[in-house]
């Protein structure tokens, strides 16, 4: 019993492995990025504000994936940082990317009674300050989509059953960089799908 609470304190408890200092001097360095890039913010291609998204969907993700949460210490220099880099949207148009991502999250954890994590919750109020709302509409189809199928072949070969939890994160990081790397051309795709 004294082994099994060790193995589920040190799974739940990342910050022994990460270490403090480490932790502070992500949230340190993302807030210097952030400032750094809302002071240059007019320069930045769009190929360097990609890798900037992609410095935090990583770590976002595979800390999901192996500790099944999401931290707040890379949410919000992730956040800070999309806010300097397309702060020349309105701050209406920001607030309804953050609430829109959120709230429909915040909606399926309250229908599933928990099935959606508060990390992605904040996860995709942070993925608002860097995308317009219908980046944000395309990232939850594409997370929903591919988490569904994931799902469904680990349920179907027996690897989870149908109570065990699975990281949406990992999804939603892989989705929200395929829509910026292909975010123009969904849009694009979709209004001659559907008006010609």
């Amino acid at each position: 019993m004294a082994n099994t609470r060790r193995r589920w304190q040190q799974r739940t408890e990342p910050s022994e492995t990460w270490g403090k200092h480490r932790q502070k001097c992500l949230l340190g360095g993302g807030l210097l990025l952030a400032a750094g890039l809302y002071a240059f913010g007019g320069v930045w291609p769009r190929w360097l504000r990609g890798i900037a998204l992609a410095a935090f969907l990583l770590p976002v993700g595979v800390l999901d994936y192996r500790y099944g949460m999401i931290f707040d210490r890379l949410l919000l220099p992730m956040a800070l940082t999309g806010l300097a880099l397309f702060g020349s949207r309105s701050l209406s148009e920001i607030l309804g990317s953050v609430a829109l991502g959120s709230v429909i999250l915040l909606f399926l954890r309250w229908a599933t009674r928990g099935g959606v994590g508060g990390g992605d919750i904040k996860f995709m109020a942070a993925l608002g300050c860097w995308f317009p709302w219908p980046m944000i509409l395309w990232t939850l189809l594409l997370a929903f989509v591919a988490g569904g199928m994931v799902a469904a072949a680990l349920l179907v070969s027996g690897q989870r059953h149908r109570r065990d939890a699975i990281p949406f994160g990992p999804f939603l990081a892989g989705s929200a960089l395929a829509v910026f790397l292909l975010g123009d051309g969904l849009t694009a795709w979709y209004r001659g799908f559907f008006y010609g």
